[in-house]
């Protein structure tokens, strides 16, 4: 007894009906013949050049149609037509052994070239979609695809298409690249650290939020601290920082000096931190609260800072704390009762944007040199590669003499 096999293909309808129809006045008759899966190979062929389009997306649609038809669909004046041939060619691909079956791969690869050069932008999107993961895909044809001007075509293929090679990607990096470009590869499921690097040197902040969210991406030590140092202006690294998987618990307590309450959750929320690192976000988060909550309405900020200094609250922390709710005239105010300063000396200071006026400043004030720097940046707006940084990590890197020349030449007295 024998047993029809599921390799068996499907008996052919009649040749006479099928010829019928296929001349058929009604093109929703013809379009429906297009589509079966009995029908022979020349009546495809066929109705590849029928005038209505409809008839024609069923041929390029249709399982059975033979691959040599794809050059000739590929050229189809419908969009329509070439966007449903894509789509068809793209999932008939992983099938065509390209040894065993060499002419009909070349086929299928030279009309999915000829749609990736298509002038319509969703043709070429479409055979972007639909190769992107499709593991037999060409890799002259993907490069093409990942080199396209346009985000809807390329974006897809820089996202996920694993054939798009590391040389690929950095040269992508290297030739002006648009932003989206670059947060498409940021946020490929792995990116290697040469590809993460370069993508940090190009300065495009959105790329680089993306890379640092993105936990499948290699970023160095060291580029993870310059990017804790750069969040100090740009606050967009901030959350992302915070999230990033294996944040060193330094540079976790350095990013508690300048970021807000928000920040802070995200921080005081990770497992992998010990308790003495937690402890400190956290201490640091209810003490930023406290300040905010504590503020009067109808208190001004030199009577809360006088009111402070009076119980001996005006700390370091405390023009830190104000700092970070970016409170610049109460900054302004404990900074004047600190160094016994006019605040429209200490205005004028900052207004200058001088670093070393700003830690001549807090070296008066009594604050430490983790303050002055705070104080650069936040309250002056000194650009971080401008900053006057702490000498061995924590001194004043000037000398008193020095100090007190740069506040004299405000008008500072002594």
């Amino acid at each position: 007894m024998s047993t029809k096999t599921t390799d068996e293909p499907p008996k052919l309808m009649d040749y006479e009906q099928a010829k019928k129809l296929a001349r058929h006045g009604n093109p929703v008759v013809r379009r429906e013949l297009a589509a079966r899966d009995d029908v022979r190979s020349e009546f495809l062929y066929y109705l590849s050049e029928d005038p209505s389009p409809e008839v024609r997306r069923a041929v390029a649609l249709n399982p059975r149609t033979p691959v040599h038809v794809g050059p000739l669909l590929a050229r189809d004046p419908d969009l329509t037509v070439r966007i449903a041939l894509a789509q068809k060619l793209a999932r008939l691909l992983p099938d065509l052994d390209p040894d065993a079956k060499a002419q009909l791969f070349d086929l299928c690869v030279q009309s999915l070239e000829t749609l990736a050069r298509d002038q319509v932008v969703k043709v070429r999107a479409a055979v972007a979609s639909a190769l992107a993961d499709v593991a037999r895909a060409p890799p002259g044809l993907i490069r093409t695809l990942a080199r396209d001007v346009e985000e809807e075509v390329a974006s897809t293929v820089l996202k996920i298409c694993a054939l798009v090679s590391e040389a690929d990607l950095l040269e992508i990096i290297s030739t002006d690249p648009k932003s989206w470009q670059l947060v498409a590869i940021a946020s490929r499921a792995s990116v290697p650290v040469d590809v993460a690097e370069a993508i940090i040197a190009t300065g495009d902040i959105p790329a680089t939020s993306k890379l640092l969210d993105n936990n499948g991406a290699e970023i160095t030590e060291y580029s993870v601290e310059q990017l804790v140092e750069r969040s100090r202006e740009t606050k967009e690294f901030q959350k992302a920082l915070a999230r990033r998987r294996k944040l060193a618990p330094e540079l976790a307590l350095k990013m508690c000096d300048f970021v807000d309450v928000s920040v802070m959750r995200l921080l005081r929320n990770r497992l992998d931190f010990d308790p003495e690192t937690l402890s400190t976000v956290l201490e640091t988060m209810r003490r930023r609260v406290d300040w905010i909550d504590s503020k009067i309405e109808e208190e001004s900020p030199a009577s809360r800072a006088r009111a402070m200094l009076a119980g001996g609250d005006l700390t370091e922390n405390a023009v830190l704390d104000a700092l970070s709710w970016n409170d610049r005239v109460f900054v302004l105010e404990a900074l004047a009762l600190k160094a016994q300063v006019p605040p429209e000396l200490i205005d004028r200071i900052f207004m200058a944007g001088s670093a070393k006026g700003v830690v001549a400043l807090a070296w008066r004030a009594g604050l430490s040199m983790r303050a002055a720097m705070q104080l650069q940046v936040k309250a002056a707006g000194v650009p971080p590669k401008k900053v006057v940084n702490a000498k061995d990590g924590t001194d004043y890197p000037m000398s008193e003499d020095e100090m007190m020349q740069l506040l004299e030449f405000f008008g500072v007295g002594s």
